[in-house]
């Protein structure tokens, strides 16, 4: 999946509601078992990432790494760093992008890093 995909999936899942940005409401997400994928921009914090991956982990819950500023760039927020999805169609097709494109350039399927 390309990078204009990625954004135009995502910018359209939070006009529907669907993403959580920023990362007090994504861990809160993650801890209730309600998020269905959480992404995170490449350019995060060590610490961010390991908090993430390790929350992720617990949780069993994916997670993907999008390169530096597409996040942002996607939700119309620059500067986040981490965003959580709710369960649905969105996050489906971008959890099936990225299995069939696990090595791209696009996304990562691990966050912990």
């Amino acid at each position: 999946m390309t990078d204009g995909q990625v954004v135009g999936l995502l910018g359209l899942a939070m006009r529907a509601g669907q993403v959580l940005p920023g990362a007090g409401r994504a861990l809160e997400l993650i801890r209730q078992g309600q998020a269905g994928l959480v992404l995170m921009d490449e350019a995060s914090s060590d610490n961010t990432r390991k908090r993430f991956g390790d929350a992720c982990a617990h949780h069993q819950t994916e997670c993907l790494m999008l390169p530096s500023g597409v996040l942002g760039e996607a939700i119309g927020r620059y500067g986040t760093m981490v965003a959580a999805m709710r369960p649905g169609g969105i996050t489906e097709k971008l959890r099936g992008a990225s299995a069939r494109n696990d090595r791209s350039s696009t996304e990562q399927s691990i966050c912990g890093g």
